[in-house]
């Protein structure tokens, strides 16, 4: 009996083991491995206002990939030196709406996981809809930016001015991105407009023609499949494991309801504790993280800004995605594991206690091996007679 009750206490040791870690390992999936994890990081922090002034010159390096003749790039990196921050945001978000941005942030998000799930992979044309850009580029959009660059840039030097004057289309490297003089604002006006026309037609090719900008890779593709659904399976594994330790306690050590209720609901309350104590600690680390981000990075304060919010926004979400099912998990445990408990309590109140007495009238409990009272004539009633 004695070698059960070992073995017993070091199987419940495992199970206190192994059952956080399974709570914690599941958490971690459902939060890792959800599309809404990141979606709501992004979204939380308002984080699209300040993607735009990023994503532009990153659509246009996108289309010029394959060696077009646009130098759009060049220019979108001197408009963004000559107009200043503020200026180019403004723009940027005329150009890329933030509202915009997000609905095609999130359809990305949303066919990676799709992809990971076992779906196929898309067009990027099917996930991304570059019309309301393109649009926008050769629309009154684009010539209201247009105006907004001249307006906002340096007045042209000598220099600039000859430049322009001897412009030709076949040269935008020497397209100078000022405040040109009113006989030559024209001038300017015509070039930035045929370049944003370019740009629009590059993307445009660039939506009809996937290839050069997602690479598929059907085994590369296969292989990332298989591992997401083994790793799901292997998940499952989390919770028999120790569900099929605890069936052993009660098989070795298990004699009573009284011993199942002290066995399990112990080992239930100690789970749930060890469950829930990470989560306090998990918050400040968070917070100990962004703050050494700050303090560590050597980029603009603008950049570390953004920098900031992407990583308070992405951990946050992660954060609260992960605590949710472990509180509950956690809770869950501790609280099962009192029902068990008091349950041993209400029944040891409601137990009926064989007594015997002595031939001096006096109680003796076997179940104690103590004397709890005694028993005198005027105690005792004889049944009336029938």
């Amino acid at each position: 009996m004695r070698l059960n009750i070992i073995l017993s206490a070091v199987l419940a040791l495992v199970v206190i083991i192994l059952f956080p870690i399974g709570i914690w390992a599941v958490a971690a999936s459902d939060t890792f491995l959800s599309a809404d994890t990141y979606k709501n990081g992004l979204a939380s922090q308002n984080l699209y206002d300040d993607f735009a002034p990023v994503a532009l010159p990153a659509i246009a390096r996108a289309a010029e990939a394959d060696g077009a003749s646009s130098q759009m790039i060049v220019i979108i990196n001197n408009i963004r030196d000559r107009i200043g921050e503020e200026a180019w945001r403004e723009i940027a978000n005329k150009l890329i709406p933030p509202d915009w941005l997000q609905i095609q942030v999130e359809g990305v998000i949303d066919t990676v996981f799709d992809t990971m799930g076992g779906a196929e992979i898309p067009d990027i044309g099917a996930v991304i809809d570059f019309q309301g850009l393109r649009n926008r580029l050769t629309g009154a959009t684009g010539d209201e930016v247009i105006n907004q660059i001249i307006e906002s840039a340096q007045d042209c030097t000598a220099s600039e001015i000859n430049r322009l004057e001897s412009y030709t289309s076949h040269d935008t490297s020497s397209l100078p991105i000022c405040h040109p003089p009113e006989n030559l604002t024209s001038t300017l006006q015509g070039a930035l407009q045929s370049e944003f026309v370019r740009l629009s037609d590059e993307i445009a090719r660039l939506q009809d023609n996937p290839a050069t900008f997602m690479t598929r890779n059907g085994g590369d593709d296969q292989v990332l499949r298989l591992l997401t659904e083994t790793y799901q399976q292997l998940l499952s594994l989390a919770y028999l494991c120790p569900l099929g330790i605890l069936a052993l306690i009660v098989t070795f050590a298990v004699r009573s309801f009284q011993g199942f209720g002290r066995w399990i609901g112990i080992t239930l309350i100690i789970v749930g504790i060890l469950a829930l104590l990470p989560l306090p600690f998990i918050r400040v680390s968070i917070a100990d993280g962004i703050a050494e981000l700050i303090s560590s990075s050597a980029e603009t304060l603008e950049t570390r800004v953004f920098q900031t919010n992407l990583a308070a926004g992405l951990l946050l979400s992660a954060f609260n995605e992960f605590s949710q099912p472990v509180l509950l998990q956690g809770f869950g445990f501790i609280v099962l594991g009192g029902f068990l408990l008091s349950m041993i309590a209400w029944q040891k109140r409601r137990k009926i206690t064989p007594l015997m007495m002595t031939a001096d009238g006096q109680l003796y409990s076997p179940t104690t091996g103590r004397f709890v009272g005694t028993v005198t004539p005027s105690s005792m009633h004889r049944p009336p007679d029938q």
